[in-house]
């Protein structure tokens, strides 16, 4: 169950069936009676990550069994929430990504499009997409499926393609005129990649070599009159990272053609691989991430994870936040909200009230007396 949506009183539970022959579970409930309203396996989709209430519609990214990804709608109802003979269980195809979605925001003053970030699929795809322009009564519908624009991609800043090829992007919310998004990275998934193509290293030395020149910290960005001519501002990053050169096997340092406006990649902190969420509280932009900076030990203790050398800034998940859109950003937590064993805030909801922000871990020690994931109530300051 890695996703979770609602509009009105239907509340939606999704996620991958298990077996390996794809597709995606549906559970439907009536949150006001407490009620199972049926349930539906979509053999169209083999993963869904996010949903999102757009201009009274509810929308949610997928990926596609056969590859690619797309953006759906629900048009059901609490008597009919599924069509159990459509092979998307009713659902409508409103966007075709040549990657998987994964995040979504609605885009504009008056929600006028929809921005998806994408995970790499077969042949590719991973970056950010804009669909075309919606009739805000209507929303998006079968006939805008074609019509999205990819207007990031990670080789626009990785100059090394087998590294490039492992990109992710994370979360995307519209903030104040501009679109902000992060990267995310598997751990050791650009080295994996890389032993696969030119060949395993003999020693562990080469490995943590490859490790440590294919491994990347999150990259966040900005971008500005994205559906008319994308201005793109690199806020943490790289200006210069390794690239294989396959005629010296060996890496050597490329530019990205970049230059970061605030600061290195991670917000300063290398751990941070994952962008995980993003949201908007009281006219503040955060971000949290996964910080996979320590392994906890046999006395339940944190120790330093392996492979990179560089001192952990704080164990647990960071969430960042920025106050304006003219400075960097702040760090709110950089030690899992209080609790090391929280390497990441994995989801964000502001309050029906808007006075508080609600943010759900990410917490696998689950026998550590501070082990399992939580759910913290924040609020602002005065």
């Amino acid at each position: 169950m890695r996703s979770a949506g609602a509009l009105g009183d239907v509340v939606f539970l999704a996620g991958p069936a298990l077996g390996g022959s794809g597709g995606v579970n549906f559970f439907a409930f009536s949150s006001s009676a407490k009620k199972f309203l049926g349930a539906c396996e979509a053999s169209a989709f083999n993963d869904i990550r996010h949903w999102a209430v757009i201009n009274n519609v509810l929308y949610a990214g997928v990926g596609n069994t056969g590859a690619g990804g797309g953006v759906i709608r629900w048009n059901g109802t609490e008597a009919e929430p599924f069509d159990l003979t459509s092979s998307t269980c009713g659902f409508e195809v409103v966007g075709t990504l040549t990657g998987s979605a994964a995040y979504l925001t609605a885009y504009g003053p008056n929600s006028d499009n929809i921005a998806v970030s994408a995970w790499p699929s077969t042949g590719g795809g991973a970056g950010i997409y804009l669909s075309p322009a919606m009739d805000p009564a209507t929303g998006l519908t079968s006939a805008d499926a074609g019509n999205w624009t990819q207007i990031w991609e990670p080789s626009m800043y990785e100059p090394d393609p087998v590294t490039a090829a492992t990109y992710a992007g994370g979360a995307i919310v519209y903030w104040n005129g501009g679109l902000y998004f992060g990267t995310m990275h598997s751990t050791s998934q650009a080295a994996a990649l890389h032993d696969k193509i030119y060949g395993q290293p003999q020693t562990y030395q080469q490995y943590t070599a490859i490790f440590q020149s294919t491994y990347r910290a999150i990259s966040i960005w900005e971008i500005q009159n994205a559906d008319t001519t994308p201005a793109i501002t690199l806020l943490y990053g790289e200006s210069a990272l390794p690239r294989w050169v396959p005629s010296m096997n060996a890496f050597q340092s490329k530019s990205t053609g970049w230059t970061p406006l605030y600061g290195p990649s991670g917000f300063g902190n290398l751990y941070n691989n994952y962008t995980w969420t993003g949201g908007v509280f009281q006219n503040r932009l955060f971000f949290g991430t996964e910080d996979w900076g320590y392994e906890q030990s046999e006395d339940g203790q944190p120790t330093p994870a392996p492979g990179l050398n560089e001192p952990s800034s704080g164990y647990g998940a960071d969430l960042l936040r920025f106050d304006t859109t003219s400075a960097a950003a702040v760090a709110e937590s950089i030690n899992g909200l209080g609790n090391y064993l929280n390497y990441g805030i994995r989801s964000m909801n502001v309050s029906p009230d808007g006075q508080s922000f609600i943010l759900g871990t990410a917490n696998p020690f689950n026998i550590a007396p501070q082990g399992g994931w939580e759910l913290r109530l924040l609020q602002l300051m005065p």
